[in-house]
């Protein structure tokens, strides 16, 4: 599915569209939709990121959800805890906890704030892949820690 640039097209228009198509599970259209913003210089916004990657993740393709967060790094968009959190949920959708904790990572260091939300999928992520201990620890963070 590409998108029609006829003049009217933006990025609230274009994020619609791809969360649209995400919600039923058609990935490879959202990110389509995403390569046609790039192509006809619509600029994606905070919120196209994060309804993207949620795109990805409903289908199971948390490494596509994965790219995304390198694609923020190299955009003029800031990274913010929506796109992250988003990320760090594809990953426990997909069984990626070792990336889950990489995108935690990422926000710790960063300027990004972690929350509930992030910590939640992060927790979830370890359970499933058998990795309580890390499970513990992140719980221990985010009790005693200030979690928005």
């Amino acid at each position: 599915m590409q998108c029609r640039f006829d003049g009217q097209c933006n990025a609230r228009s274009c994020t619609s569209t791809i969360s649209f198509v995400g919600r039923r599970t058609q990935w490879q259209q959202a990110l389509d939709i995403f390569g046609s913003m790039k192509k006809a210089e619509v600029v994606p916004d905070v919120i196209t990121f994060p309804v993207a990657i949620s795109a990805c993740a409903k289908s199971g393709e948390w490494e596509e959800a994965l790219q995304f967060s390198r694609v923020i790094a190299q955009s003029s968009v800031e990274s913010s805890t929506i796109c992250l959190s988003a990320t760090v949920g594809a990953c426990e959708k997909g069984n990626g906890w070792d990336k889950a904790l990489q995108q935690l990572n990422v926000m710790m260091h960063g300027t990004v704030n972690r929350n509930a939300i992030t910590f939640s999928a992060a927790i979830s992520a370890c359970e499933k892949g058998g990795e309580w201990q890390q499970a513990l620890r992140l719980f221990g963070q985010a009790t005693h820690g200030t979690v928005e």
